[in-house]
């Protein structure tokens, strides 16, 4: 087995930062997700399915999915009528 890492936190940091992050430990990205939250920051980190939490151990090598924000809120806003006011 290779030697196992813990795992970094990734919550609240860009894709680009957690994708250096994963790299400077010898984990791998894997698939990335979007999902409706404010800010494009990194929501869920999971292997094979599963939540991991920083700290908790993995093997080195893992691939590493990420949920991330798309940079939109989930609510939508009712934008008013402006065609024809000054």
């Amino acid at each position: 087995y290779p030697p196992k890492v813990k795992m970094p936190k990734l919550q609240d940091v860009s894709l680009r930062q957690a994708e250096m992050i994963l790299k400077g430990l010898g984990l791998q990205m894997g698939e990335v997700t979007y999902a409706p939250f404010p800010a494009p920051t990194v929501l869920k980190q999971r292997i094979q399915g599963k939540e991991i939490a920083e700290g908790e151990l993995v093997f080195k090598g893992s691939k590493v999915d990420l949920t991330v924000g798309n940079g939109t809120g989930a609510e939508k806003v009712s934008v008013p009528a402006a065609k024809g006011l000054p």
